[in-house]
């Protein structure tokens, strides 16, 4: 996953300061936490069993 972030890190117009995770450990982890250090990312997740936490995502429009 932390290839997969450099990539989209190298290819935004923008620095990214912040990345909003799952609650799952699928998502965080050592790795995670270590990448964000190591590029001054601020890690959030969600609060757990509050599904609606993240619910401005999925309402998003999509771009065709």
């Amino acid at each position: 996953m932390v290839e997969t972030l450099e990539r989209i890190r190298l290819g935004l117009p923008f620095a990214r300061t912040a990345l909003d995770a799952d609650n799952g450990g699928e998502f965080v982890n050592e790795e995670l936490i270590d990448y964000c250090l190591g590029h001054g990312s601020e890690l959030t997740r969600s609060r757990p069993y509050r599904k609606n936490d993240q619910a401005w995502i999925k309402h998003m429009p999509r771009r065709c």
